[in-house]
């Protein structure tokens, strides 16, 4: 991979976002943390740089960017997908990992979405489509 392949990562805080993240990190790319809190978003950025240092990874070059969106609102994944393109003209690739789970029954949102299939499979399908 060379430097500055641009990779975007949804649930870059749980496991496997975040470990793709430190992978992809490791290996001189552009890693752009997907989310739906910023304050945690900022927290797993600064993991990550720990990380490096800690192999002794040099990350002084290495870009950990942070992108709010809520993949149950459609609307925030309009303006997440949007956003991305403005700052990240090239985009190498994309890594769905965010996932929800609702124990108790259906979740109906006001718009009339369940949250469960509004998270996992409409909100990552239109911001693959829009980018």
């Amino acid at each position: 991979m060379t430097n500055k392949q641009t990779i975007l990562i949804t649930g870059a805080t749980g496991n496997i976002g975040g470990g793709a993240a430190i992978a992809l990190a490791r290996r001189g790319a552009r890693v752009v943390l997907l989310g739906r809190r910023l304050e945690t978003l900022e927290t797993e950025a600064d993991s990550i740089r720990v990380a490096l240092s800690e192999a002794r990874i040099e990350c002084q070059d290495t870009d950990i960017v942070t992108l709010v969106v809520d993949f149950s609102d459609m609307k925030s994944v309009r303006l997440a997908a949007a956003e991305a393109m403005n700052r990240f003209p090239m985009i190498h690739g994309l890594i769905l990992s965010a996932v929800a789970l609702v124990q108790n029954g259906p979740n109906i949102m006001t718009n009339g979405h369940e949250v469960m299939f509004a998270t996992n499979v409409m909100g990552p399908f239109l911001f693959t489509q829009l980018l």
